[in-house]
């Protein structure tokens, strides 16, 4: 395969980086933007994303949903996410292009998507992580009672994924699509 060239987040140093897509383990994390106002790699500040504690510097400006998939990049041992926000430069019309045409390739050498199926735009987290306990995510399905266990059954993810603006949008469906594994958030549960 031919090298490709993307940028991705560094979670660990708080930095945007080069890479090059079949060299790097990365996340990819795919959201409804919404209307909501947030910081994006622009040319007059892409630079100073690539020094190291810059997006921790900012972390009050990233919206929620970016946040939380910083963390769980970092929760599930990983060093790499990317996001179209940041690792796409906004306003340069020819990288933009570029990278718009190689979605195939950013989702599908991902090692997972990480998808916001219930955050209705970006200020809103990964529902179900961003209220999970210090340490770990909220997965405590079963409970006991007098003897007797009882086991909670999630909804079907096909059935719930309709009641979603994530499942309206051309982008957020083409980026499912084009996904090797989608870690999926919802307001109640968490899909793999």
């Amino acid at each position: 395969m031919t090298e490709i060239d993307i940028i991705l987040i560094d979670v660990a140093q708080g930095k945007l980086v080069n890479a090059q897509i079949t060299s790097y383990r990365y996340l990819a994390l795919s959201y409804v933007w919404g209307k909501v106002e947030m910081i994006k790699a622009t040319l007059s500040n892409v630079e100073s994303l690539r020094q190291q504690g810059a997006l921790f510097a900012l972390h009050g400006q990233l919206p929620r949903v970016l946040q939380d998939a910083m963390d769980v990049t970092r929760y599930l041992g990983e060093r790499y996410l990317w996001c179209d926000a940041l690792c796409i430069v906004q306003d340069d019309a020819n990288f933009k292009h570029s990278q718009i045409a190689l979605m195939g390739n950013i989702y599908g050498q991902a090692l997972l998507t990480i998808c916001a199926l219930s955050s209705p735009d970006a200020s809103v987290g990964l529902l179900g992580f961003s209220e999970a306990a210090p340490g770990g995510l909220p997965l405590d399905i079963t409970r006991s009672t007098n003897n007797y266990v009882y086991v909670s059954s999630p909804p079907n993810l096909e059935d719930i994924a309709q009641l979603f603006p994530y499942e309206t949008r051309a982008w957020t469906f083409q980026e499912r699509l084009l996904s090797r594994r989608c870690l999926y958030f919802t307001s109640t549960h968490v899909y793999f």
